[in-house]
This record gives C-alpha cells, structure tokens and sequence, in this order.
C-alpha cells in the first residue's frame, strides 16, 4: 500500500502543478479556471493532507532509521492542511472580491477609488497565491526526498 498511496500523492502534485494547471490557465477563460481550481482545490490539498498519514504508517522502514522521511512526510501533511484552511479560504475571498471589484470597474471605468480598491486586492491576491505556489513547491520536494 505504500508505493500505492506515495504514487498517489506524488503523481497528483506532479500532475495538477504541471499538467493541470498551466493548461486550464491557457486554455479556459479566467472565470472557468477559476471555477475548475476552485473544485479541485479541496480534494487536491485533501490529498497532500491525508496521503503523508498513509504512506508512514505503510512505510517499509522502521522509524529509527527513517526521520528524515518521516519529517519530510510530516512537512507535506502541514502545507496540505495550511493550503486547505488557510490559504484556500483566503484565495477563495480575494478572487470573489477581484471579480467583483472588476465587474464594477466595467460600469465605473473612472472611478478611482475601484481602481485602487482593485489593484490592493490583486496585488494581495498576488502574494498570497505565490505563498501556496511556494508552500505546493517544498510540498512536491518533501514528497520526493521521502521516495529517496
């Protein structure tokens, strides 16, 4: 089962951060990427949370000889649920607001005060989204220092 559940974690992390994701962005409009992250998000981060607990306790090594793998699994874990309730809900709100201050600048393309308003939310949308891009990236490094 282990080789199992860490094929299942890797191959998901290695899948939707590169495969996934770069192509529904070039491919669906921002509204329907949004909604397509926004659906897979959950189970995606669900996986980096819950898989780690799986794959220690079916690991093959012993736990004296193993910390390095089992903090590497415990990292993964960490950053999955950070990302779920965290970072996702944080996203979530900032993505609505951006979508709604936009659609308000399309009536009131003048007013500069949406316009501020606008550009405060992406420019903090920006840096939280690098955050979970950032925390996805050790998460896919921690995930492959535990298969070495």
């Amino acid at each position: 089962y282990n080789y199992l559940i860490y094929g299942t974690l890797l191959g998901s992390q290695l899948f939707d951060s590169f495969i996934v994701g770069p192509v529904a962005f070039k491919k669906l409009t921002k509204e329907n990427f949004s909604t397509l992250q926004s659906n897979l998000f959950p189970y995606y981060f669900g996986i980096q949370a819950v898989a780690p607990i799986g794959i220690a306790l079916t690991t093959p090594f012993k736990l004296s000889s193993a910390v390095a793998s089992y903090v590497s699994l415990a990292l993964v874990s960490v950053l999955g649920l950070s990302n779920q309730f965290l970072i996702y809900p944080v996203t979530n709100k900032l993505v609505a607001e951006r979508q709604f201050l936009s659609e308000s600048l399309n009536s009131d393309p003048n007013s500069k005060e949406l316009l501020a308003k606008y550009e405060k939310a992406d420019k903090t949308f920006k840096r939280i989204h690098g955050l979970s891009m950032f925390m996805n990236l050790v998460s896919i490094i921690a995930t492959i220092v535990y298969g070495l």
